[in-house]
């Protein structure tokens, strides 16, 4: 039962427990990765990656856990002979009847050369961003005033005045 589409040879779909161990592994991990499903089943998700992304992708799977968010990372996933870049996006299912949590959906989208150039090379953070200045100084009005618009000159409104419905 792929969670992917078929036609997407480059995606892998997984299931994560709430513990955060895989209950399911898209068959097209020996395709893509050289590793069987059976290798990675009851493992823990962040064990896929490489060492030094297992630590972002395990505080990512807390903050959805706790805070009903979607998320994604970039990340070096296992392969059979080394590592390969690629995308991660998930997140949880919660049973339509109860909203009881199900599984986590996790989608891997293993990059090739050309897509794997817009991936930052450090692990440092880029430039912060600086939204661009405004002057809030100014004592004028943020809207123009329309003189015809003088609430001094409108009638009030009496629900009293109209039929009630029958």
């Amino acid at each position: 039962m792929p969670l992917c589409d078929p036609a997407e040879m480059t995606r892998i779909s997984m299931r994560i427990a709430e513990d955060g161990k895989m209950t399911f592994v898209d068959a097209r991990l020996s395709q893509l990765l050289g590793l069987s499903p059976d290798q990675l089943i009851g493992r823990f998700w962040w064990q896929v990656v490489h060492p030094s992304d297992e630590q972002s992708l395990q505080d990512a799977f807390i903050t959805m856990m706790t805070r009903d968010q979607q998320m994604r990372l970039n990340c070096r996933i296992r392969s059979a002979s080394d590592y390969r870049p690629c995308t991660i996006t998930a997140y949880k299912f919660l049973n339509p009847f109860n909203d009881q949590f199900e599984f986590v959906v996790a989608t891997h989208h293993i990059l090739s050369g050309d897509e794997e150039a817009w991936i930052p090379t450090t692990t440092e953070p880029g430039p912060a961003y600086v939204p661009p200045s405004a002057d809030y100084s100014s004592q004028q009005d943020w809207r123009p005033q329309d003189p015809s618009r003088d609430s001094s000159s409108w009638t009030t409104w009496d629900p009293q005045a109209y039929p009630q419905h029958s």
